[in-house]
């Protein structure tokens, strides 16, 4: 595809189809949910591209089609291309403004919800709305369209991004035939896409910056300023020549294009009357392009312009033989719009063609044939002529702003309203306040004397419940010393082997008892254990444990139970008879609770900041529904060991009151039927 010398409006929908079908495929590639196949798009595109180069219009669209028929799955960008495309085409090609709409509608529908996520796509889909506005002659809502474009491009793309905009823009004022006002935004764009340094993309470096260059040009020559056009032209040539070589795989795009400036360049030359440059520069224009895989089209326009040349100069056997061979084309081809333009100034040249060579009745009928397309062309652009897209951008902005300061004013009124509702609650609310102070303060007087006689009751409690400890740990130490007596008496009494077995059983259940005795006494003087009225010293941890393992394997042995130990060396502030206390109770019901024969495996483990013991066995464990009662004093949480033992719930009540003082933690896991451990952390600082 390339830039070629056509008609005002159709020179904008070519171009377009360049700028944008180019750079479509040029932008950075977002995070999709549905994922896109850009390079396999890009491809179908180019070959599409391809075809329409060579004048295979409708194989074009079919192939089109057909491909995309082949993506599996295609994502919302992919469908995007394909509806870009499509408009174009139906703009450009296959003239169908119905087809362009409904293309143009979708390529806004597919980025619904997205149009933050597709900031490039969605600023094109509005450019495309506005190409087919301007189509159909509505050219206040095209340029409201296109103001719209350009301000979301300017919001939220950079430079190196919306250059594609500014062109567009520039474009649309050369279709204006706005020339002169065209070159400035055509020469913006080549500026911002300069920002792109470290892009050498084919799309976006190459095509964009040698069709704007011709671009320029064209608006120079159609200026009337031919010194300016070549200037550009050779620019353009030059810039070719310069980057030609990096895209290897673009040959015959690039021989399209140069061969386009050669056409355009020897057009020029020859409203310069520089016949010898003029005739060099078609003819090679149409060597380039004539070739399978160029423009075809483009060679048309060459042959026009040589044709033309040689009418000028006499020529006329060469001249009628170029002629000839374009009314062929021109017949071919039937009424495709791309080339009207060149239909238009087939006429012209025929006319002066038989009048050159004195035919003037077969003249007559072309100046009849091309003041009628004239006239045509004049009634198209003649609405689009007239508007002057800078004031519909300064009025679109005058309405957004006014429009703003409309919806500001709704906003001011609503928080005036709101303030004023607000200030009525306001005063409602501390009427309310004031009331419910006044209340409270009565209430807070009342409470305060309730207070008071609570805190005198509590005292009284607290008072109480000392003076009922202190009575009760008098009463357990005095009876614990008699009953220690009948312990021993009955102990020495069961030595004699003399003993009738009956009186022997009765000592035994005797000495049974008062054990059991002791067992609650010693619990009870454990009773209430606080931080305050606890004294620590340094102790060998392990050593201690070690010392209480020892003590208790007398006991296991009667159910032939075995208890290991693993230590650490490790000294820790404690209070060595009340963590001794802990142990004991922890084992001794590791013990009750296990079946004669198994293991209780007792653990020190040195932490951080702390020391852990575990003791660990292989009973019966605790039922769920006892879990949550074995800490409390006087639990109703009571169970017989594996061998009867007795419990009173006291042990590990009076366990986490001392681990607790000790600023520690006890806890346990365990496993109905297969067992439980207990844990005891206690921290290392004093």
């Amino acid at each position: 595809m390339s830039v070629k010398t056509t008609g005002c409006y159709s020179l904008l929908l070519q171009v377009s189809v360049l700028v944008t079908c180019w750079l479509s495929s040029c932008r950075e590639e977002p995070a999709r949910e549905v994922p896109d196949h850009p390079k396999l798009v890009e491809a179908i595109l180019d070959s599409t591209n391809d075809l329409l180069n060579v004048g295979k219009v409708q194989e074009s669209i079919h192939y089109l089609d057909s491909a995309f028929q082949q993506i599996p799955a295609p994502g919302p960008i992919d469908q995007w291309e394909k509806y870009n495309h499509k408009v174009n085409f139906y703009l450009n090609y296959d003239f169908n403004l119905k087809k362009a709409r409904l293309n143009a509608d979708s390529m806004t529908f597919i980025l619904k919800g997205n149009e933050e996520r597709y900031k490039t796509e969605y600023a094109n889909a509005i450019f495309a709305k506005g190409h087919v506005l301007l189509a159909e002659r509505r050219y206040a809502e095209a340029f409201k369209y296109y103001y719209d474009g350009r301000t979301f491009a300017h919001q939220h793309l950079d430079s190196c991004s919306y250059f594609e905009f500014t062109s567009k823009l520039g474009l649309v004022r050369y279709s204006q035939g706005q020339y002169l006002k065209a070159i400035p935004y055509l020469i913006q764009a080549l500026s911002e896409n300069a920002t792109c340094k470290t892009d050498d993309r084919f799309n976006k470096y190459f095509s964009f910056r040698q069709s704007t260059l011709t671009a320029i040009a064209l608006a120079y020559e159609l200026a009337g300023m031919p010194d300016s056009a070549i200037y550009y032209y050779q620019k353009g040539l030059a810039f070719i020549d310069q980057n030609a070589h990096k895209y290897p795989e673009r040959k015959n795009f690039i021989e399209t294009s140069r061969g386009v400036i050669y056409g355009n360049l020897g057009g020029v030359y020859a409203e310069q009357h520089q016949d010898k440059e003029a005739e060099h520069y078609l003819k090679e224009s149409i060597t380039v392009n004539s070739n399978p895989d160029h423009d075809f089209q483009d060679a048309q326009t060459a042959k026009l312009k040589l044709a033309g040349l040689y009418v000028k100069q006499k020529r006329f056997n060469e001249a009628g033989e170029l002629l000839d061979q374009l009314e062929a084309y021109l017949g071919k081809e039937g009424n495709n719009p791309t080339n009207e333009n060149l239909r238009q100034r087939w006429y012209k040249v025929k006319w002066n063609y038989f009048d050159k060579t004195g035919q003037y009745q077969l003249a007559y009928p072309f100046i009849k044939k091309f003041q009628r397309a004239q006239d045509s062309v004049s009634k198209v652009s003649a609405g689009l002529r007239d508007i002057d897209m800078d004031a519909i951008f300064k009025d679109t902005e005058q309405q957004y702003k006014l429009a703003l300061l409309k919806k500001d004013n709704e906003l001011k009124t609503g928080y005036l309203t709101g303030f004023v509702v607000f200030s009525i609650m306001v005063v409602v609310i501390l009427a309310g306040v004031w009331y419910s102070l006044r209340r409270s303060k009565e209430l807070n007087n009342k409470l305060a004397q309730k207070n008071e006689q609570l805190q005198m009751a509590l005292g009284s409690l607290e008072q109480s419940q000392q003076e009922n400890t202190r009575i009760m740990k008098i009463v357990a130490h005095d009876l614990r010393n008699p009953i220690a007596a009948a312990v021993s008496i009955a102990t020495l009494l069961l030595e004699n082997d003399e003993l009738q077995p009956a009186d022997r059983e009765m000592l035994g259940l005797m000495k049974t008892s008062s054990l059991h005795s002791l067992d609650m006494i010693a619990d009870l003087l454990n009773m209430n254990i606080t931080a305050e009225g606890l004294t620590k010293e340094p102790v060998e941890i392990h050593t201690l444990l070690r010392y209480c393992i020892d003590l208790l394997k007398f006991k296991s042995s009667e159910k032939n139970q075995m208890i290991t130990l693993h230590t650490e060396e490790i000294v820790i502030p404690i209070n060595r008879e009340k963590i001794w206390r802990v142990i004991s109770n922890i084992v001794v019901n590791a013990m009750k609770f296990s079946p004669e024969g198994s293991v209780i495996n007792v653990a020190l483990v040195d932490q951080q900041d702390a020391v852990l013991i575990s003791v660990a066995d292989h009973g019966i464990g605790i039922p769920e529904n006892l879990r949550n009662k074995v800490f409390s004093m006087f639990t109703d949480a009571k169970r017989q060991g594996t061998s009867g033992e007795q419990s009173f719930g006291l042990g590990l009540a009076i366990s986490r009151q001392i681990v607790e003082a000790h600023e520690g933690k006890i806890w346990f896991e365990s496993n109905a039927g297969a067992g439980t451990t207990f844990y005891v952390e206690l921290p290392k600082r004093r």
